[in-house]
């Protein structure tokens, strides 16, 4: 076959053209993003319940909902978390579950669930993940020039409306949005203020405002009449549907009419907040712009812009600002991965013509890059990848092996032309000869890939891309070594000499004579070789250990997210007023900040779910340095003026972090009553803290979050001696201390609550000194003859799972296993009467760590039996992979040395090395065996085949080394997370080079030493141990070759 397609270069080349033309058309249609659209086999279940406290949200509406679910398919865990106000059900899916079909049946069973909760329940929200519902950007919106505070609040009102109505929809019609998610909006509603004096005059309470209100408001539906030939729909209009139909309710009051104007006000006023957000100093509005799937961010972030142009000049009273924009990380780290495929192709081109000093040669071997990833983007186009910073950086890191295959042809096509065929004769027989080494080397790499399918978690699922890209760009660059530069090489040699090699003279590295001097080292000190390989496996053993086991590597990022619980029961307001205060004192290390104060309003981004009493806020700084002092700084403040506050400051969430990132500590202890799986007594809880504390003074454990509540009870007795109803006696409280929802106003497109209370709250102390009720024998009775009040401290969380309630302590340490041992040995067993359960982040690394280690014996094991069906053998396989022990020890070297961690990243680097590095082994010991077999002896096909593949090899390694060079020192998302890949490869490499040329010719020496017929090696080996200097050296007498006279080291 590679004779026909050499005599027919035109063919060739056209079709190669057309497929570079038909892949750059497809790359232009192929979706960019950061991350691979993946479902996330994770679903939130949210339920709000406005002032309930979190024991009633946990009895009465999370339980009930939480053993409904516990039965679902695939459920792998389910955690639960209450509090007033609101209640949160997250629920985690085994690796593989069907997310759609999982969402489908929460949703029918939280259906059945519904008659179990309380009737005025709203049905409870249910939120798949995905990584497509990450926010690509938020986009803030405030208004400039604010004045007065009333004024503003009007003002903010009306905006907050527009921003709903209008921007939102103008928003959402571009075809790459999916979605805006708001949150910061204010709401309208009808206050109702009764006036006290009139209604005591009058005989009335505020219940009989409210059922009048009830029923004036009854939408009576429609009639369905005839009239002679025609049939009408006959309407009631007895609806309220603006504030004048409210004004205009008439009451009768003993014979006499009343309008509701004239007892009460009635005003339109804005809700109270319950939340608020801010851009740095100032009140603003935030849109979550949710991108399309299947859109391009780039023509997201093109669009979002003119439209914000556009905004600028049609509405100059606000102002506009992109912020947490993905798109600019996607484009930073995008266009950083380009520029290291780029410098990296470079490097190993340069490296490459170095070597082989042969400008044509060097030029054939350098379009395999560009041709091999403009094909690529066709496949990719078909497979329904995207260009993502997973996808890209498999293709960083197979640049290396993308030249390897076109590395080998060419040097075999110019050994064959150095032994005197023929230039046709040479194409067809050097890149026949290597069809099946590179096979074999092509389907070793992708069988180290095969066994991630076994590895569990979102994290399995999001590597398939760079497993598959890779996959893709070593297939094609087969293809195209064997297909196509064969055919170049003869056209660009065709009736031309070889370049002629540059004066050696100047040449200070020899390579052939390092190989002369290291392998007659180590046949002459065999014993010593050996030991240093053992040294070398127990090096890496001891570094292991040392290392850090994490989940994923660190990435260095000049923005942090500043999370703060003040752990008191206090208001929105002031809440706002300590965050700015503390954010504030940053000055102008803060380059821009967002702050999410109390309840947020997302419908998605469950991230901001706050109570409203906790804040977080986003910090960008001018640079990475500046943000440990920053932390430290913030700390100090707040320590210092709120030392009951709970601070947490954690990596900005990009969508990789979201998903990804740890989201718990490295231990959590988990405890409860043993006796009825409750959450245990604060008491008991902070004493286990302080057991903790006391065994370990280093590891800093957050205050408990408590809630101090004031407990109104109601004196039965008194009530019924003075004939006041239980419910007059709460709706009276409840006017009186907070405005109660009593209808709805529906006019036009939105719904606004018509809440009865009084328009200036008192103190509460005042209220119960000076408040009467009105009893059913028309008489006022002091309210405080009439109730009792007692405070109480409790939760301010309640945290259960399967099992039960229980309160998490989460502990920060660097030494779990150790703080582990010590609460198992001494802690636990002092609190008979709790129940003690751990879990924690160091559980999950411990995991992905045993279950990386399958997949590398696995791994290694497929490649056993590839190289076994190649071989014919099943004792050279092991020769081969004999060499990968010492390999890993290399690249677990370079980790320790540039400070780096076993993780995921670096797990499979080292997977991944072990199916590119044992490629040099393959091409050495195909060679040694087919000189074997044409009657050379052992030690003189040892070093012949050495010599025919020394150039192969080195520069393989020196190429692959070179691609993954420029990632260790780039600073985007997308380097940083291959950095771990890289070192561990790079490492790995280097080492097993020398293995490889020196290390297994020995270990094959001492297998089929006995076999060798005696007497077949050259004479002048037996000095040595080795033949002379130019028996089975290919080049021997050739004066161009670089291997002719391997004699000296360093020349001058």
């Amino acid at each position: 076959m590679i004779r026909f397609l050499v005599k027919r270069p035109v063919a060739v080349i056209v079709s190669f053209i057309a497929l570079l033309l038909i892949g750059a058309a497809a790359a232009l249609f192929i979706p960019v993003s950061l991350l691979p659209d993946i479902d996330v086999p994770e679903i939130t279940v949210q339920v709000d319940k406005a002032d309930a406290s979190s024991g009633e949200i946990e009895q009465a509406i999370i339980r009930p909902i939480r053993e409904g679910l516990v039965q679902l398919h695939g459920l792998e865990r389910i955690e639960s978390t209450s509090r007033e106000g609101r209640g949160t059900v997250r629920l985690s899916f085994e690796h593989g579950t069907n997310t759609d079909l999982a969402f489908i049946e929460v949703n029918e069973k939280i259906d059945r669930s519904m008659n179990r909760l309380p009737r005025d329940v709203e049905r409870p929200l249910v939120v798949k993940a995905s990584t497509s519902d990450i926010p690509a950007f938020y986009l803030n919106v405030q208004l400039k020039n604010t004045g007065e505070a009333a004024a503003d609040e009007r003002r903010f009102l009306e905006f907050s409306d527009f921003v709903r109505q209008i921007l939102k929809r103008r928003l959402e019609q571009l075809p790459e949005v999916a979605m805006v998610d708001l949150s910061g909006l204010e709401e309208s509603e009808i206050l109702i203020s009764p006036y006290t004096g009139k209604l005591r005059t009058l005989g009335l309470t505020p219940a009989a405002v409210q059922q009048a209100l009830q029923e004036h408001n009854i939408q009576l539906g429609n009639i369905l009449v005839r009239d002679g030939h025609y049939q009408y729909y006959l309407r009631f209009s007895s609806g309220l549907y603006s504030t004048a139909d409210i004004k205009d309710l008439y009451l009768n009051i003993s014979g006499r009419l009343f309008r509701l104007e004239d007892i009460a006000s009635v005003r339109l006023v804005e809700e109270q907040a319950k939340g608020a957000f801010f851009s740095g100093q100032h009140r603003a509005i935030s849109m979550a712009v949710i991108k399309q799937s299947s859109a391009r961010m780039e023509d997201l972030r093109e669009n979002t812009r003119q439209l914000m142009t556009l905004f600028e000049k049609d509405y100059p009273g606000m102002s506009f600002e992109l912020a947490q924009d993905q798109s600019a990380l996607l484009d930073y780290s995008i266009s950083n991965l380009k520029q290291d495929l780029l410098i990296g192709g470079s490097l190993a081109f340069l490296l490459m013509l170095a070597f082989i000093k042969k400008l044509r040669a060097a030029v054939l071997i350098g379009i395999t890059i560009p041709v091999s990833l403009v094909i690529s983007q066709l496949v990719f186009f078909m497979t329904g990848l995207s260009i993502n910073i997973i996808s890209l950086s498999g293709l960083i890191l197979g640049l290396g092996m993308i030249i390897d295959n076109s590395i080998v042809v060419i040097d075999n096509i110019t050994q064959h032309r150095e032994k005197g065929l023929s230039l046709e004769d040479a194409c067809v027989a050097g890149t026949e000869e290597v069809i099946r080494p590179l096979i074999s080397s092509v389907l070793t790499n992708c069988a180290v890939f095969l066994p991630l399918i076994f590895l569990s978690g979102i994290a399995g699922t999001l590597f398939y891309d760079q497993a598959l890209s890779i996959t893709i760009g070593i297939i094609v660059s087969l293809f195209v070594s064997v297909l196509l530069l064969p055919v170049l090489y003869r056209l660009l040699h065709r009736g031309k000499q070889d370049e002629r090699p540059p004066n050696r003279k100047w040449e200070l590295l020899n390579v052939t004579g390092w190989y002369e001097a290291g392998l007659a080292f180590v046949f002459k000190r065999k014993a010593l070789s050996l030991s240093l390989s053992a040294l070398l496996l127990a090096a890496g053993a001891m570094v292991y250990m040392q290392l850090d086991k994490e989940r994923f590597p660190r990435l260095s990022r000049a923005d942090f997210e500043m999370f703060i619980d003040w752990n008191e029961a206090i208001p929105l307001e002031e809440n706002q007023a300590r965050t700015l205060s503390l954010l504030n004192t940053a000055g102008e290390q803060v380059q821009s900040a967002n702050s999410w104060i109390g309840q947020q309003q997302y419908l998605l981004n469950k991230t901001y779910d706050l109570s409203l009493s906790e804040s977080k806020t986003y910090i960008n700084t001018p640079s990475p340095a500046q943000v440990a002092p920053l932390e430290d700084l913030l700390s100090a403040k707040l320590q210092q003026q709120y030392p009951q506050a709970i601070l947490r400051f954690s990596a900005a969430k990009t969508p990789f972090e979201e998903v990804f990132g740890e989201k718990q500590a490295p231990l959590r202890v988990e405890i409860s009553d043993q006796e009825n799986n409750n959450m245990p007594a604060v008491g008991e809880t902070a004493a286990v803290m302080d057991a903790i504390r006391s065994r370990f003074p280093d590891v800093s454990l957050k205050p408990l979050p408590l809630r101090e509540n004031l407990i109104l009870s109601v004196r039965t007795e008194q009530a019924l001696l003075y004939n006041v109803p239980t419910d007059v006696i709460r709706n009276t409280v409840e006017t009186a201390l907070k405005s109660k929802q009593v209808s709805t106003l529906r006019g036009g497109q939105s719904v606004i609550p018509i809440v009865m209370g009084s328009t200036e709250k008192q103190p509460l102390a005042s209220f119960l000194s000076t408040a009467a009720v009105r009893s059913n024998d028309s008489v006022y009775v002091p309210l405080a003859s009439l109730v009792n009040m007692e405070r109480e401290h409790g939760y301010k969380y309640i945290s259960a799972g399967r099992q039960g309630q229980y309160y998490p302590i989460a502990i920060e340490t660097e030494e779990p296993e150790a703080v582990l041992k010590e609460i198992q040995e001494n802690v636990s067993p002092a609190f008979p009467e709790l129940s003690f359960s751990y879990s924690g982040s160091y559980f999950f690394n411990n995991v992905l760590i045993k279950e990386m280690a399958v997949i590398l014996v696995i791994a290694v094991l497929l490649l056993y039996f590839i190289l076994a069906a190649q071989f014919e053998s099943l004792m050279q396989p092991l020769i081969i992979l004999l060499e990968l022990p010492i390999d890993i020890a290399g690249a677990l070297l370079m980790l320790y040395i540039f400070g780096g961690s076993i993780n995921l990243m670096s797990m499979i680097g080292i997977i991944v090395m072990c199916g590119i590095i044992i490629n040099d082994s393959i091409l050495k010991i195909d060679a040694i065996n087919q000189l074997r077999k044409k009657g050379y002896g052992l030690m003189e096909a040892i070093r012949a085949a050495g010599h025919t593949r020394l150039k192969s090899i080195v520069m393989i390694s020196l190429t692959t080394v070179g691609a993954l060079s420029p990632t260790l020192f780039m600073h985007d998302i997308g380097s940083e997370l291959q950095r771990p890949l890289a070192l561990t490869l790079i490492g790995g490499m280097l080492l097993g080079m020398v293995v490889s040329l020196l290390f297994i010719p020995l270990v094959y020496w001492f297998i089929y030493r006995n076999s060798d017929v005696p007497g077949r090696d050259h004479p002048g080996s037996h000095a040595t141990g080795l033949p002379g200097p130019d028996v089975g050296n290919p080049n021997a007498g050739n004066p161009e070759s670089p291997f002719a006279n391997p004699g000296s080291l360093l020349k001058t």
